[in-house]
């Protein structure tokens, strides 16, 4: 992690929004230290919707759970960013 760009995003929005929680499936929940606002979850788990997904990494893990767990996850207004473009373009709302 200690050269991860995805953390480098993550301390980049940090400041913007209220509220963050990260999903990083080669990290024990609890072994990453946050800041007060970030929240590490596990995505089985979270049963709540979310404004913004940002996908940063291309863990095969994001893969097996697939576009729809994500498009659960969204709020009726929320977006999804797929940095690593893992998913077909025309079913998330922006990818590099």
């Amino acid at each position: 992690l200690r050269n991860s760009q995805a953390l480098k995003l993550l301390f980049k929005i940090y400041n913007y929004l209220t509220c963050i929680k990260v999903h990083e499936p080669n990290v024990d929940q609890g072994d990453l230290i946050l800041p007060n606002n970030l929240e590490q979850i596990n995505l089985q788990d979270i049963d709540e919707k979310f404004e913004l997904i940002i996908i940063a990494v291309d863990h095969t893990e994001y893969l097996k759970l697939g576009i729809e767990h994500f498009l659960d996850l969204k709020s009726d207004s929320g977006i999804i960013i797929d940095i690593p473009a893992i998913f077909e373009p025309t079913s998330v709302d922006f990818q590099l």
